[in-house]
């Protein structure tokens, strides 16, 4: 059975396609003109590519020249030079697994046994790696172990030539254990600090005062030292500001003494200053302190020291002889003596004294 249908419009189909304009030339348009059915036309542009930059077809020479016959493309046959190659796994593996630059690495103060040390060994002229514990076991064998050992060969300390006598000598800071006490301004109050056992050696080149104190110059006598040039001391801190006299050399030739009395068995030093004599006239005393005399003690040497200058040296002995020509014997009582003279010295006076008991 046919079913009636309503008849379409005619189309308008192509009548023609014409090149009117262009010459198909690489990188140009070509304009083409379309004419339809009814007569009625469009143009269209089509764009001419330009030529390829290449020289022509790839040949087997060019991708295969050490022919391998196979794929080119497959990185298994490749051949590489120095600067263009691929890398195994193994290699790649090896490549990730290098330490980065020492300076960059994140700082680490605590080592334990268990680290290990990179180093070079010259034996096997490779690379290799150590234990800490194995380090600190080979360093032990040369150095003296921190808790004890004996040590061979001397132990040659550092000498600080030169360290001006000041109220407070920083010697725990000082660049040697033997320290020459030169000109200055004193009295001695304060060593400054240092570790706790820190021995140092003062040789004084100038007369000084060492001020006792009984919480940080801790003082044989507990009482203050006077020293003279040649004089040594050694000091031990105590940590923390503090310091211990341990011993004391006196620096004074037996030419250069002149005693009265027997052996000694406690010594000390001082200077019999002209100032500090009383009386404004005859008969004229000095009272000194002397740590550790007693008032019972009947055996007291006192000799005086000349120095190296002649001059003065004759000067001072003078003087020394006016204590016993010109007044009484020296009186005693506990930490004192006590000179009494008619005529008054007219120059300092160092002396020492020993006692007898």
């Amino acid at each position: 059975m046919k079913v009636p249908t309503a008849k379409g419009d005619k189309g308008n189909g192509i009548k023609s396609y014409v090149l009117t304009s262009g010459n198909h030339a690489p990188g140009t348009l070509d304009t083409y003109t379309i004419t339809f059915d009814d007569n009625s036309t469009q143009t269209v542009q089509v764009y001419n590519g330009a030529n390829g930059a290449g020289v022509g077809d790839m040949l087997k020479f060019d991708y295969d020249p050490t022919n391998k016959n196979t794929d080119a493309f497959l990185l298994a046959n490749m051949v590489g030079d120095s600067t263009h190659r691929s890398i195994t796994d193994t290699e790649r593996t090896l490549w990730n697994g290098k330490q980065t630059a020492t300076e960059t690495l994140t700082a680490e103060t605590t080592v334990v046994d268990a680290d290990y040390i990179p180093f070079y060994d010259t034996s096997a002229s490779a690379n290799r790696k150590t234990l800490w514990s194995n380090i600190k076991s080979l360093l032990g064998a040369i150095f003296l172990s921190k808790s004890g050992g004996d040590m061979t060969g001397a132990i040659n300390e550092a000498l600080v030539s030169s360290m001006a006598l000041a109220g407070t000598m920083d010697i725990g800071a000082a660049a040697g254990n033997y320290i020459i006490v030169t000109a200055g301004t004193g009295p001695i109050t304060s060593f400054g600090t240092a570790q706790a056992g820190s021995r140092r050696s003062l040789r004084f080149s100038v007369s000084a005062t060492i001020s006792y104190n009984a919480t940080s110059m801790l003082l044989p006598g507990a009482a203050n030292i006077s020293v003279v040039s040649g004089d040594v001391l050694t000091f031990v801190s105590g940590g923390g500001g503090i310091w211990r006299c341990v011993h004391i050399q006196r620096w004074v030739p037996s030419d250069e003494r002149t005693f009265i009395g027997a052996a000694s068995k406690l010594t000390g030093i001082a200077t019999l200053t002209t100032a500090n004599w009383s009386g404004s006239s005859a008969p004229y005393t000095y009272t000194l302190t002397a740590t550790g005399i007693l008032s019972t003690d009947a055996a007291v040497k006192i000799g005086c020291v000349t120095g190296t200058n002649a001059t003065a040296g004759k000067l001072i002995q003078a003087a020394f002889k006016l204590l016993w020509t010109s007044g009484i014997n020296p009186q005693f009582t506990t930490n004192t003596i006590t000179f009494t003279v008619d005529t008054k010295p007219t120059v300092d006076i160092p002396i020492v004294w020993e006692v007898v008991r």
